[in-house]
Formats: structure tokens, C-alpha cells, sequence
């Protein structure tokens, strides 16, 4: 399957999204599920992506990104369910949770550098920083209003993700293969 038609098949998915989105914002009873659905599927999906181009790197490599991304995901989900869905329980394990986001930020880094040397093309911190950078950021701001709060958190997922695409690709140039 060529790359073009792997991105392709991913619009279906963005285009439900956006109509959640938009749904959410105009029906007012509908914001707290909204967002709530959201807060759950952000840290899952964009980790599922960079596990996913990550295949055919080797078995190594493919190990390492699925152990960062378990990693992402649950720390990411204990972030959300502590920030969205304010689960007293949790609320005294954010801090680690957020301390387990940066571990898996800098291990994100480590299997972008490796991907860009086996594959060529590295994508893997970009998709892990939307996630880190999202749970992250709900994990110290709870939000009162679901739907804001996922709102506000997305945008600096998108930072995140930027930056992890950016530190990523520098590390891959910087250990390139000769």
C-alpha cells in the first residue's frame, strides 16, 4: 500500500471528527458528551498512528514504539480521567502520570531518531507529542467545561506535536546513517 493511499484512508476518520466537533459546539446538551468521547480517543489515536508507520523498522524498533506508546496511552488516559472526568482517586497520581508523559516524550524521541535511520521518514514524536502534550496539559488544568477544556487541550497537543516533529527530525539529521 503506498503512503499516499494509507493517509487517504485516514480521512474518514477526520472527517467524523470534525463533524463531533462542529455537532458538539452547536447542540449545547451535546458538548459534555462531546468532549468527554473526545478526551478519551485523543491520547489513543494519534499513538495508534505512529505505532502503526512504524512497521516493517525492524521487530526492535517496533517493540520500542509500542512500549512508548503503551506508556503514552496509559499515562495519558490516567491524565484524562483525573483532568476531564475528575476522579478523586487519580488526582493524587497526576504528577506521576505527567512525569511518565515526559519519560515517553524523550523515549518518543529516541524511536524517531531510530525510525529516521532504519526508514528514512520519521513521524513517530510528532503523533506522540499530540498525545503527551494533550493528557499533559488536562492533567494541570481540569477543566469544568468538557468540551473547552478538550478544545483548549487539542491546540497544545498541536504544539506538541510540532514539537516532537521538529526535535525529531533534528535528532534523525544529526544521527543519520553515513
Amino acid at each position: 500500500m503506498s503512503e499516499d493511499s494509507s493517509e487517504r484512508s485516514y480521512l474518514p476518520w477526520i472527517l467524523a471528527t470534525l463533524v463531533l466537533v462542529v455537532g458538539g459546539a452547536k447542540l449545547e446538551a451535546a458538548r459534555p458528551l462531546v468532549g468527554r468521547a473526545l478526551a478519551l480517543a485523543i491520547p489513543v489515536v494519534p499513538v495508534a498512528i505512529g505505532v502503526k508507520r512504524v512497521e516493517g523498522g525492524g521487530s526492535t524498533l517496533e517493540r520500542a514504539a509500542s512500549g512508548v506508546g503503551w506508556l503514552t496511552i496509559l499515562a495519558g488516559e490516567v491524565c484524562v480521567a483525573g483532568g476531564v472526568f475528575h476522579v478523586g482517586a487519580l488526582t493524587q497520581v497526576l504528577p506521576v502520570a505527567r512525569f511518565a508523559l515526559y519519560l515517553a516524550a524523550a523515549g518518543a524521541l529516541i524511536v524517531h531518531t531510530l525510525e529516521a535511520r532504519s526508514l528514512g521518514k520519521a513521524r513517530f514524536a510528532g503523533y506522540l507529542g499530540i498525545a503527551a502534550g494533550f493528557a499533559g496539559y488536562l492533567a494541570g488544568h481540569p477543566a469544568n467545561d468538557a468540551f473547552s477544556g478538550v478544545f483548549g487541550a487539542f491546540f497544545i497537543g498541536m504544539l506538541g506535536g510540532g514539537a516532537g516533529l521538529l526535535l525529531g527530525e533534528l535528532l534523525g539529521r544529526v544521527f543519520k546513517k553515513p
